[in-house]
């Protein structure tokens, strides 16, 4: 009482009175003898109450929903079980469906609910949450996931080791002094241009004092060029100019297994054009995406995924709360056409 009088004193008088103002916005409605303004008494006997949990239930549970399905197709479930992944989607969206569907036949058209709203951010933050973590999956996670299942072999010696030896290689570092031999490189245009260059071992550490990341003087010879490094649209694909990323770099000497199944044949072409213009072998080619560091390359496409992740999160959240604060203010305003009728009869009502 002591709280509520002290209060009332400093409560500014421009505003009426405390009693007036504080009844309008709560949720006890109490009528008081003084009828005088109609507006005011109208407001007083109709205001909406707002309730508090379906507030909270508006804001976490579409945003779990959200965070789960986004998760569940961008993370590893995806990768190791799409079955799994692709039931845990159709379910939760029959679960959505049958929402609509009660929210359909219990809502009445005549008053404010949260049915409807709950409905259509569930399936809003259904379909962000599928159509985001599939992207998220396809140019972060999945990238990752298919280096990390395959195998890592350090200082692989292009002289010794062949294609053969090395099927399952995801990740592989040559030795030192291996470089791209860019005197026999190649490239197959089919719309794209698609270049290789074979990895090799000079005779020296250094050849005329150079020690750029390729050499063009005296390489050895293998009995098979079985690694070569890709690129696309980097050559012009009719002679021995490969210039795709990373070719002159002298600490590049590795690289990331080429995964895309699409380009793979248009690679293998154009090693067979160069064994047949360079008179040499690949038996078992192996395509790389040349690097500096190819160990660190899939954790930074991790790294990104789990970023791109939070990011999305934290972003629909933020967006799921502004549409519950507006929510809240749509339902807890009585109708415009109810309070212009309701002023009326007010005014013809006698004042006691």
């Amino acid at each position: 009482m002591e709280m509520q009088a002290d209060m009332k004193s400093a409560f500014p008088e421009q505003y009426g009175s405390f009693e007036r103002f504080t009844n309008v916005y709560s949720d006890v409605v109490d009528v008081p003898g003084d009828n005088s303004d109609p507006v005011l008494h109208f407001l007083k006997r109709h205001r909406n109450r707002v309730n508090t949990i379906p507030i909270i239930g508006a804001i976490l549970v579409p945003s779990t929903v959200f965070a789960a399905i986004f998760a569940c197709m961008s993370f590893s479930i995806h990768y190791n079980r799409p079955l799994t992944t692709l039931l845990c989607v159709c379910t939760s969206f029959v679960i959505i469906v049958l929402i609509g569907m009660f929210t359909y036949v219990s809502t009445s058209k005549s008053e404010a609910s949260w049915c409807p709203f709950f409905f259509v951010t569930l399936l809003l933050a259904w379909t962000l949450g599928v159509v985001a973590g599939d992207l998220n999956f396809a140019f972060n996670m999945e990238p990752f996931y298919n280096i990390e299942s395959l195998s890592f072999y350090p200082e692989v010696d292009p002289l010794k080791a062949s294609g053969q030896m090395l099927m399952d290689a995801g990740r592989m570092v040559f030795t030192p002094n291996s470089h791209l031999d860019l005197t026999k490189s190649m490239g197959f245009k089919k719309e794209d241009v698609y270049c290789v260059a074979p990895v090799s071992t000079p005779l020296t550490s250094a050849v005329n004092g150079s020690h750029n990341g390729s050499h063009q003087g005296s390489l050895q010879t293998p009995k098979n060029y079985d690694f070569w490094a890709v690129g696309m649209n980097c050559c012009s694909g009719n002679n021995p100019d490969f210039r795709c990323p990373y070719f002159n770099d002298a600490e590049a000497r590795g690289g990331l297994r080429l995964m895309e199944d699409d380009q793979r044949a248009f690679f293998r072409l154009a090693v067979q054009q160069a064994e047949a213009t360079y008179k040499i072998k690949a038996a078992h080619p192996i395509f790389l995406h040349w690097l500096p560091d190819p160990l660190g390359a899939p954790q930074a496409n991790q790294q990104h995924g789990f970023q791109r992740y939070v990011q999305g999160v934290l972003t629909f959240l933020s967006a799921q709360c502004f549409c519950v604060a507006v929510a809240t203010l749509i339902f807890a305003k009585p109708p415009p056409l109810l309070l212009h009728e309701e002023g009326d009869s007010a005014e013809k009502e006698p004042l006691m």
